[in-house]
């Protein structure tokens, strides 16, 4: 039997996003009976045999692996000898390098790539102007090392056909040799099953709506096309007469929310962190939900959609378009609009959930997982 690494930063841990894709694929992967092994990266405990953890690793990428790689070479090589192939859930975009760079094809490698390197490099640059010459410089090594790390990699998972064929087109030449699959974050069949909407098409006329926000709405997220659809939006309430109680779950930059607070006819209401299953019951209970979007990645993978599709509601988009989110929603014809048709969301009946959708479930794409997963061993 193929024995199995599965190197990931976040496992068993329900309300982390990155956490409920790398639990659900791990435990299909041994209800198939195969042979997998789990190491967190920052754990002490995580290696049985103690030989290394990867605290480093944890804390910052880039600048972890060139203080660390060395000490850390001899002993992830002797590691891979114990496995026939290692998956490794990235970001952090240092365990890649850290693995690829230390067994040059030694072990086979599945790439799962959940986030690209321009979401690393967009975190940074929203930093102070004083670190981006230092900006700078990481995202030049980063892009080099992401490169060379391509060429002991056996086969790639994406998360979605945007963040695929942004890969593909920005490492063209590494990718032609690779397999490169797409494999969904998706929804739980169960959840499916179980959500009922409460409300009906009525909430909408009321004068008074709950809009659910869930997400942390970080810096690069807080755009110029954010703000100006927030202000579409504030300004259609105010001429309908209507008010919305903007539930919001999650993290928010403290510049936009008082932005968000200065607007007509809309009351920010944070919420704090619930648990997952508590917070699809809130979203439920919500009018409509309110899906935010960067227009810088286009490919980014978002867990949030199916969560309001699930929820039967409405969908209002603000900020970036024509992006994975939107495609998702529009293959499964689900009802969505943006600020500009906010009357029109108003006008939407009782939503129900297209049968289309069941490609998206974690049950369909764990099998996909697994598929690409033999395909990688043979």
């Amino acid at each position: 039997m193929s024995k199995i690494l599965f190197v990931c930063n976040f496992y068993n841990d329900p309300n982390k996003v990155s956490s409920q894709r790398t639990t659900h694929l791990v435990n299909s992967l041994k209800d198939k009976d195969l042979d997998v092994e789990v190491l967190v990266s920052g754990e002490k405990d995580s290696f049985e045999s103690g030989i290394m953890t990867l605290d480093e690793a944890k804390t910052s990428n880039t600048l972890s692996f060139i203080l660390n790689f060395f000490k850390y070479k001899k002993k992830l090589i002797e590691l891979s000898k114990k496995y026939d192939l290692i998956v490794l859930s990235v970001p952090r975009f240092s365990l890649l390098y850290f693995f690829s760079l230390s067994l040059k094809g030694k072990t086979k490698i599945l790439l799962d790539l959940r986030d690209q390197l321009q979401l690393q490099e967009l975190n940074r640059e929203s930093r102070s102007k004083i670190f981006q010459p230092l900006v700078k410089l990481l995202n030049v090594i980063d892009r080099n090392l992401f490169s060379r790390s391509l060429k002991y990699v056996n086969s790639i998972v994406c998360v979605g056909e945007y963040s695929k064929n942004h890969l593909i087109a920005n490492f063209k030449k590494q990718t032609e040799r690779l397999p490169v699959y797409n494999v969904h974050n998706g929804f739980l069949i169960n959840d499916l099953k179980e959500i009922k909407k409460i409300n009906n098409s009525s909430s909408l006329q009321s004068h008074v709506l709950n809009a659910a926000l869930v997400g942390t709405i970080s810096s690069f997220r807080d755009s110029l096309d954010l703000r100006s659809d927030l202000s579409v939006l504030s300004k259609h309430l105010v001429k309908l007469n209507k008010t919305i109680n903007l539930k919001h779950w999650g993290r928010i930059t403290k510049d936009l929310e008082k932005y968000i607070s200065s607007l007509e006819n809309v009351e920010y209401q944070p919420q704090g962190f619930i648990g997952r299953q508590e917070l699809l019951k809130q979203i439920n209970t919500c009018s409509f939900s309110i899906l935010i979007t960067s227009t810088k990645l286009k490919w980014e993978p978002t867990t949030t959609v199916f969560d309001y599709i699930l929820s039967h509601n409405p969908i209002l988009m603000l900020g970036g378009r024509n992006n994975e989110a939107y495609r998702i929603i529009n293959d499964v014809n689900h009802e969505s609009f943006f600020a500009e048709e906010f009357p029109e969301l108003l006008q939407v009946p009782s939503v129900s959930v297209n049968e289309n959708i069941d490609k998206y479930s974690r049950e369909y794409n764990a099998n996909l997982f697994y598929e690409a997963l033999i395909e990688t061993l043979k």
